[in-house]
């Protein structure tokens, strides 16, 4: 679904589906710390493989910045994460 929605393109670069640059779905928010989400589509972009491995060794730019880029979207996830913890 989650592919379907976000195309043929990397949602942080724009980048395609290429040999150095293959498209993943990725979770916005970890599954190991942030379980309630790990199957909320919301919580899920189209990242590339190198796209996605930065966005985990830079963790709190990449929630700020799609925060920023999809605000309806995170304050979602947040209350949804509340309302189940």
């Amino acid at each position: 679904m989650v592919r379907a929605r976000d195309g043929d393109r990397c949602q942080l670069c724009g980048g395609g589906p290429d040999f150095d640059h293959a498209l993943e779905a990725a979770h916005v928010y970890s599954r190991g710390a942030h379980p309630a989400l790990k199957y909320e589509v919301d919580n899920g972009l189209q990242l590339g493989r190198s796209c996605h491995r930065r966005a985990h060794l830079h963790e709190q730019r990449f929630h700020a910045w799609f925060a920023r880029l999809w605000p309806d979207r995170a304050a979602r996830l947040q209350s949804l994460e509340r309302s189940m913890a």
